[in-house]
């Protein structure tokens, strides 16, 4: 797909079908997120979980869900792969949430490029920060921190060009 045509292309999807991503199109997304820039190339502050299991997801979702008080609760929207990204917590400098945020653009331009959908999952993985538990589940290394995740999988409805204008204001400076 032309580059234009992939950003054009890139939106926010929340219903997948079951069947699982080839193993390809997943080292494709990881490959776009190993080659996202990261300040100083500081690539060791930076660490990736894929998640697969469904019985794990299913587990991420109830404990995102017991956050939010809800039971019935599937921020994962089906998607059968997850991808988390955590960042080291030694320093907490603003430069390894804007990491977090070119990887994330990465992987999700890399997915539709893949004929895949993708979701941003801030709020799944803000509800169940600091939850040991999830920690666990995704083996995030000691002195890591979730921040983010990536939801991956063939979207239900087929992906189309978005017409969108210019949406926010710009302001010239010559």
């Amino acid at each position: 797909m032309e580059f234009n045509e992939v950003i054009r292309s890139r939106k926010s999807v929340r219903a997948y079908q079951s069947a699982q991503i080839s193993d390809a199109q997943l080292q494709a997304v990881l490959e776009a997120a190993y080659n996202a820039p990261v300040g100083m190339g500081q690539f060791e502050k930076i660490h990736l979980t894929v998640v697969q299991n469904a019985e794990v997801i299913a587990r991420l979702e109830a404990i995102a869900g017991a956050a939010a008080g809800q039971e019935d609760f599937h921020p994962s929207y089906g998607a059968p792969t997850l991808i988390y990204v955590s960042e080291s917590t030694e320093d907490g400098e603003l430069i390894t949430g804007c990491n977090v945020g070119c990887i994330m653009e990465n992987m999700q331009l890399a997915a539709v490029d893949q004929g895949l959908g993708s979701c941003y999952l801030m709020g799944m993985v803000q509800m169940a920060k600091g939850n040991p538990e999830t920690a666990k589940l995704l083996g995030i290394p000691e002195g890591f921190c979730t921040v983010s995740a990536v939801a991956l999988g063939y979207p239900v409805e087929e992906n189309t060009q978005r017409e969108v204008g210019a949406r926010m204001e710009t302001n010239y400076v010559k």
